[in-house]
């Protein structure tokens, strides 16, 4: 099954145009069965070749790629701080933020996800909103925010382990920090 998912992604990418449904299965496809770094260099040519409507349809798709590879200023190219698509594309959108040190940017991208969050939307893009916002509050040393956040992960999403990890680093950074001040 893999030899033949990639083979139809390597088909896509030889087409002149392909569709935006395509070039998202395409992304898909390679980050489920292959790795981004092996496939890049075609992707990247294949989205240049796209019409400039397409591209801006594709243009999440291309955030997640280089922000899946941590190729940051890459994917920094990428963002649509204005107008993010996706709870998804908002979670890349942050982690690029913040692995580039651009906090203002990414305060303001916090304050649109929690604006969103309390909103009724599904468990999924409320997990994917949650994780970038306590991800920002970690980042800041907002341990308690951080974990005030976290508290509103559901816990059947795939998140969760991460939530788990970075509520006990926000806990411990957060004695440290009490523990320095009373020092």
């Amino acid at each position: 099954m893999k030899e033949e998912a990639l083979r139809i992604a390597d088909a896509i990418l030889k087409k002149k145009r392909i569709t935006p449904e395509e070039f998202f299965q395409l992304i898909r496809t390679v980050g489920v069965h292959s790795n981004f770094t092996k496939w890049e260099t075609k992707i990247r040519a294949a989205y240049d070749r796209q019409s400039r409507r397409s591209k801006q349809k594709a243009r999440s798709d291309m955030l997640l790629m280089y922000a899946s590879n941590g190729e940051w200023q890459e994917a920094s190219n990428f963002l649509s701080l204005r107008r993010p698509c996706t709870a998804a594309e908002i979670l890349f959108s942050m982690d690029v933020l913040l692995a580039l040190k651009r906090f203002d940017d990414a305060r303001r991208l916090g304050m649109r996800c929690i604006k969103i969050v309390t909103r009724p939307i599904d468990a999924f893009d409320r997990s994917l909103l949650i994780t970038a916002i306590g991800e920002y509050f970690s980042r800041m040393q907002m341990w308690e925010e951080a974990v005030d956040i976290w508290k509103y992960m559901p816990l059947d999403q795939p998140f969760v382990s991460r939530r788990r990890k970075r509520v006990a680093q926000a806990k411990a950074r957060n004695r440290e920090t009490s523990a320095r001040r009373n020092a």
